[in-house]
């Protein structure tokens, strides 16, 4: 039996969030507030009022571009420090494709690598690898721990506010009902 294993694929491009417009996170993960992709508004982009003959605002950077045009100076600086972290992390080498040893010699043929190596290697020896490639992986991932953060911060903030809100209102409530039963005596 033949077994080849392939690194993940990594998409070419940079995610960007429909909700907040920043980079790195989709809308599923965000908490943050609603900002418009045309005119950098605090709405969510579908109740935008703006019109089609007016320049758009960038929610990014503030300049005279959408949200998602690829030449905004931030999505620049962003795809550059992305591309700095993958250089980082392709010093140490992690082959494409990893063959099993053949049980069967009727089926004996090989898969290239993309460094043009045959590796042969049986499943344990695979997936004792696997724990070097799983260190890479946290690794890159520690580069987006600062954006997380500033995620579960805000998650917590708006916790918070709205918690203070409810207290305030319960307080108010109870202000207004005993200056009322003192106002009756």
């Amino acid at each position: 039996m033949k077994i080849s294993f392939e690194a993940p694929y990594k998409k070419k491009e940079i995610i960007q969030c429909k909700r907040c417009q920043r980079f790195g996170h989709s809308k599923n993960q965000c908490f943050r507030p609603y900002r418009c992709v045309k005119c950098g508004s605090a709405h969510p982009t579908t109740t935008c009022t703006k019109k089609p003959d007016t320049e758009a605002t960038c929610a990014n950077c503030d300049e005279k571009h959408p949200a998602s045009y690829k030449g905004c100076k931030v999505y620049k600086q962003y795809r550059e420090r992305i591309l700095k972290l993958d250089s980082k992390s392709k010093g140490k080498p992690m082959p494409n494709n990893i063959e099993t040893k053949n049980l069967d010699p009727h089926l004996s043929t090989k898969t290239n690598c993309t460094d043009n190596q045959n590796l042969t290697k049986t499943y344990s020896e695979a997936a004792k690898t696997k724990e070097q490639y799983t260190q890479q992986n946290i690794k890159n991932d520690l580069a987006d721990f600062s954006d997380l953060m500033d995620i579960m911060f805000e998650k917590l903030q708006h916790s918070m506010v709205t918690m203070m809100e409810k207290i305030m209102d319960k307080m108010m409530d109870r202000m207004v009902k005993l200056v009322s039963s003192l106002v009756k005596k």
